[in-house]
């Protein structure tokens, strides 16, 4: 498993939540993005390496889930976010049955305006 395979997987996950992915090398969120919802994806970053020859690589990934919210009353808000995060730990349950990914660890859903990032530790074999 590299890098390559798990955006694609990433992908097809967020898309069954009706997710569009956008991946950019750039710390900001794109600025393409025209309809939401919509996730984005930055580069996901390789945090170590154990063994030789049939090593684990461990990646750390972040994931954006965005929603229109500027015209959300509170209430509304805060049922959005109740749903995405369910869709967050979803989603990553669905990718730790993946035969490539050993284990997917440490989720940790923020809610930072209206992104909504979490941060998954994964070990391959």
């Amino acid at each position: 498993m590299n890098r390559t395979y798990l955006t694609r997987a990433i992908r097809e996950l967020a898309g069954v939540y009706g997710y569009t992915i956008h991946t950019d090398t750039d710390d900001r969120t794109p600025r393409e993005i025209v309809l939401l919802p919509a996730a984005w994806l930055p580069p996901i970053r390789l945090k170590e390496v154990e063994g030789r020859l049939h090593g684990r690589a461990t990646y750390s990934v972040e994931l954006r889930l965005l929603h229109p919210g500027a015209k959300l009353s509170s209430e509304r808000r805060n049922e959005v976010w109740s749903q995405t995060e369910l869709q967050l730990f979803d989603l990553f349950t669905q990718l730790s049955t993946d035969p490539k990914v050993i284990a997917v660890e440490n989720l940790r859903p923020t809610r930072i305006g209206s992104l909504h990032p979490a941060r998954r530790n994964l070990p391959n074999g």
